[in-house]
């Protein structure tokens, strides 16, 4: 009821959007958020990256981290000396743990919570975001793209807003698909300038400045709508 009386509703993507439409909303006070931003201050990018596959959230279903625990080993075949970070806790810890002891990866796989991420995302070459139903605007993702990472997601909603083949690859929820995405990567002459189009997309587009400017044509629409 609030939100039907609301002059100005801001939305973060254009499904929420939708969704709202069909709960009774008028298209007509809905304003969708052009970006997302993060703290970016500590994004600084080693000038020699690391053969670092990142996962970094929390280790629950929709965030999918097994998914990467089960494409190592077709990795590993191709691109020998890459390393796994699982950073984050949660209750599908325990299976993560016993999918990489299963394979016998554990010296290639470091999984702790990590206070300091960006220490790793900084050195890293690849992050992969593997969420079931949208990665967009995932806090981790644009930290990741900030700090020079070529990136492997889902494609599952709005993911494209971040992740094109300019910066990455866009894959179905599948090991196969991730294996051979991040296999593409870390062999591709060209995963540098992927790296650097992550970080410019970030600081260019997902900026304070221009989500702050959303923020005041809603409220600049709240008020007058209230004046009328």
């Amino acid at each position: 009821l609030a939100l039907r009386r609301a002059s100005a509703v801001d939305a973060l993507t254009n499904p929420i959007r939708d969704d709202l439409i069909t709960r009774g909303i008028s298209a007509e006070k809905i304003i969708v958020a052009p970006c997302s931003f993060t703290d970016t201050s500590e994004c600084d990018p080693a000038l020699e990256k690391q053969p670092w596959v990142v996962f970094l959230a929390r280790f629950v279903d929709i965030k999918n981290p097994l998914l990467l625990a089960y494409a190592i080993p077709k990795i590993l075949k191709h691109c020998p000396g890459t390393h796994f970070f699982f950073l984050g806790e949660g209750p599908l810890q325990p299976q993560i743990e016993t999918v990489v002891q299963q394979f016998a990866v554990t010296d290639d796989v470091t999984l702790r919570f990590e206070p300091q991420p960006i220490e790793v995302l900084n050195q890293s070459s690849v992050f992969v975001s593997l969420q079931t139903e949208e990665n967009y605007p995932s806090q981790s993702l644009l930290e990741a793209m900030a700090c020079g990472n070529a990136i492997v997601a889902t494609d599952v909603g709005e993911t494209w807003r971040l992740v094109d083949r300019q910066n990455g690859i866009r894959i179905p929820p599948t090991k196969e698909a991730l294996a051979d995405a991040i296999i593409q990567l870390l062999n591709d002459p060209d995963l540098s300038q992927k790296q650097q189009v992550s970080r410019e997309r970030v600081l260019s587009e997902h900026t304070p400045e221009r989500f702050f400017q959303h923020i005041m044509r809603v409220y600049q629409q709240a008020i007058a709508g209230a004046a009328k």
